[in-house]
């Protein structure tokens, strides 16, 4: 019974400390990039992979002077590149499939609200590689 009532507390303790719960998902369409500007028979190319995103975000949760934001997001994404580089004597060919998971942590102690409806949040966020995978 108490164990019932513990949790049941922390859950009415949670919707007394914050205003609104954000719930979003979404696609991620990526995109690989070469700053590499080595002429000759260097040669690249990179295919566009397709990912997804969904998270969690807490508004308004207040503290002594401030309100803040809280968020934790999970991103997963990937593509193929294709590099080429060699002569006449010789080359060399990588060609790779990759995919990266990503988790995110987010702290937005600056809270501005305009026009009633839209909010601008500014602060950090933290961001790990959980899994990265290659084959090629």
């Amino acid at each position: 019974m108490k164990n019932t009532l513990f949790i049941v507390m922390i859950f009415c303790s949670l919707n007394g400390w914050s205003q609104s719960i954000d719930i979003f998902a979404g696609w991620n369409d990526n995109h690989f990039f070469d700053f590499n500007d080595a002429g000759g028979h260097y040669n690249s190319s990179y295919n566009s992979g397709e990912g997804y995103s969904f998270g969690v975000a807490i508004d308004e949760v207040k503290f002594d002077w401030t309100t803040m934001r809280f968020a934790i997001r999970y991103n997963s994404y990937g593509g193929e590149i294709r590099v080429r580089d060699g002569g006449l004597g010789g080359s060399i060919n990588t060609i790779a499939s990759i995919d990266k998971s990503i988790l995110a942590i987010g702290v937005f102690p600056i809270h501005f609200e305009m026009i009633n409806r839209f909010h601008l949040n500014l602060g950090i966020e933290f961001s790990r590689l959980i899994t990265e995978s290659y084959k090629g």
